[in-house]
């Protein structure tokens, strides 16, 4: 299961390809060198000072917190590789969604909405054309309470003829999944989940509350 690694030197195959092929110690073995070989990729991109907005994980999020899609890539905003910041250049849109109908809030808020547009000034100043007056602190944006997750049986069948569930969050009518998990409907029993891992996975938010549970 070395080939990956011999073959693409400066490239492996996602770790998410190879969670159900490698067993467990070679998969922790496989996402190690994933990690370090991406780090070297990035490390240019995470050193270099850029203009327009730096958002970090730790420090420019308010709570109870909205979901945010990055409108150029169409997913979830996203650290740049293990930095913690999100960068963002001058003008890029983030869509900002506080689901279940809640309304955004923000000390300069001028408009009630449950869904809209911000847009990168600077640094961690946004402006949100005819919802937010100037350009205002994007750690200040709040919802009312946690954002409230969804839940997608699918047709595709996983382990023990299990069915696949997807999880995510629905903006502007689009569903947009974090992870998925393999659910026995007959015992009522989440078999195993999975998602995504990346290099942004190494620095993830503190202090945040956990939302309620069904």
């Amino acid at each position: 299961m070395t080939l990956a690694v011999i073959a693409h030197p400066t490239r492996m195959v996602p770790p998410s390809e190879m969670a159900l092929i490698l067993g467990e110690e070679e998969f922790e073995d496989y996402l190690d060198k994933y990690l370090a070989i991406e780090q070297k990729n990035w490390i240019n991109a995470t050193s270099s000072p850029r203009s327009g907005c730096t958002l970090r994980v730790n420090g420019d999020f308010g709570q109870p917190q909205p979901v945010y899609i990055n409108r150029r890539t169409n997913n979830y905003l996203a650290a740049s590789g293990n930095s913690g910041q999100i960068r963002l250049g001058g003008g890029e849109e983030v869509i900002v969604s506080c689901p279940n109908n809640q309304a955004i809030r923000h000390p300069n808020i001028v408009s009630t909405v449950h869904t809209a547009t911000a847009r990168c000034v600077s640094n961690n100043l946004f402006s949100g054309a005819g919802w937010l007056n100037g350009n205002r602190a994007f750690g200040q944006l709040t919802c009312a309470g946690h954002a409230f997750y969804q839940a997608q049986q699918t047709s595709t069948r996983c382990f023990n003829n299990g069915v696949v569930i997807r999880v995510g969050f629905s903006v502007n009518n689009r569903f947009y999944p974090l992870y998925q998990s393999c659910y026995n409907q007959n015992r009522m029993e989440v078999l195993y989940v999975w998602y995504n891992q990346n290099a942004n996975n190494a620095v993830h938010q503190n202090g945040v509350g956990r939302p309620s549970w069904l």
